[in-house]
């Protein structure tokens, strides 16, 4: 029963390696995600800024040649007026060219503004692009080096996958179920060192009888309390 512990022993090791393989594995996936989405939003909002320049430029260039237009005519109001002999007509067209020039007064404000906000958006994309690159820049190492690692770590569960599969074809068929579903129960650890007169997995203290078996390693002992087989680890 003693070649059966120290199996069992290795067989927790190997087991105890596997998990810890298997959490790194459902890690990587999660990380990459959380790249991809910092990335994405950063492209995102690049994108958006851009877009929202590339209106402000048409409906600016809109503006202005409308502007121009409107000022054409306004040229064309004001030679009018040396031809004109009813007062009333002339009155009439001086209000059209008043209202003429304060629209075209409002225009050229709404294009400054717009001017405003395109310079303001092109400084902000100086900013923001640059650190875009950079950053798609360190993702695609940083993708590529969790690939690498992901696909060491895929090659290392196959590894420790196939010593569990010989470890496992040595201990007894019930011992090994046994072993399984204690582990199950209690993250990993199906066996646990009892020194001190306890069990290292609860620390409770055991009967007189039960250490003193577990000592003599030659039985699979129970703890009383947390159910693990534990062994004798002691002088």
């Amino acid at each position: 029963m003693q070649e059966q512990l120290e199996l069992l022993k290795k067989l927790q090791e190997v087991d105890l390696g596997i998990k810890e393989i298997n959490q790194k594995i459902e890690e990587y996936p999660r990380r990459i995600a959380e790249l991809e989405e910092n990335l994405s939003q950063k492209k995102a909002a690049c994108e958006q800024r851009r877009k929202t320049l590339v209106e402000l430029e048409m409906d600016r260039r809109k503006k202005e040649s409308n502007l121009r237009l409107e000022e054409e005519r306004l040229k064309q109001w004001e030679a009018r007026l040396k031809e004109i002999k009813n007062n009333r007509d002339y009155q009439a067209l001086l209000r059209e060219i008043a209202a003429a020039k304060r629209d075209n007064s409002l225009m050229e404000e709404e294009i400054l503004k717009e001017l405003e906000e395109i310079d303001a958006i092109e400084k902000e994309l100086e900013q923001r692009e640059p650190e875009y690159r950079n950053l798609e820049e360190e993702f695609n190492i940083t993708n590529s080096k969790l690939k690498d690692r992901f696909a060491q770590e895929e090659k290392e569960l196959g590894e420790r996958t196939q010593i569990r599969g010989k470890l496992a074809r040595d201990i007894d068929t019930d011992l090994l179920k046994r072993y399984d579903l204690i582990r199950r129960q209690r993250a990993g650890f199906a066996l646990v060192p009892a020194r001190d007169s306890a069990c290292q997995g609860c620390h409770m203290d055991l009967p007189p009888q039960v250490f003193n078996e577990v000592r003599k390693n030659k039985e699979i002992i129970h703890c009383p309390n947390c159910q693990r087989i534990m062994y004798w680890e002691g002088s």
